[in-house]
């Protein structure tokens, strides 16, 4: 019988284990790296990265990306399977904002509030 484990497992594994690395605030961020796109309108040119290296990259239309580095990561569980991050993060001039949302696990989708309509959805590599 081979071994496996669902694919929910991984998730919540690196979620839990995040209090145990050594940046803990990079290490929650892991079922979310990548970069995220939808293709609603008028959000369609738009994207967003949570990057291994701790940064959050806005794209921001066209070629305009803004890198912006991650402070720090707060991760509640909502209910089952829906964690609610909360990430702070300082510009390249210095300003702190914070950069909610929700991630769906059984879905791999984000929303943010104010906007569940849209639906952002991990992109694939091409």
């Amino acid at each position: 019988m081979p071994l496996f484990a669902p694919r929910w497992v991984v998730p919540i594994l690196a979620l839990v284990s995040a209090a145990c690395a050594p940046e803990p605030h990079l290490a929650s961020l892991a079922p979310v790296r990548g970069v995220w796109v939808t293709e609603d309108e008028p959000y369609e040119d738009r994207s967003f990265e949570l990057t291994r290296e701790g940064e959050l990259v806005l794209g921001q239309g066209g070629e305009i990306r803004e890198t912006c580095r991650i402070q720090s990561v707060q991760v509640t569980e909502r209910e089952l399977g829906r964690f609610q991050f909360e990430v702070s993060y300082v510009d390249a001039a210095g300003v702190e904002s914070l950069f909610p949302f929700d991630y769906y696990l059984y879905r791999d989708v984000v929303q943010f509030p104010g906007r569940k309509s849209v639906h952002w959805t991990r992109s694939k590599p091409q």
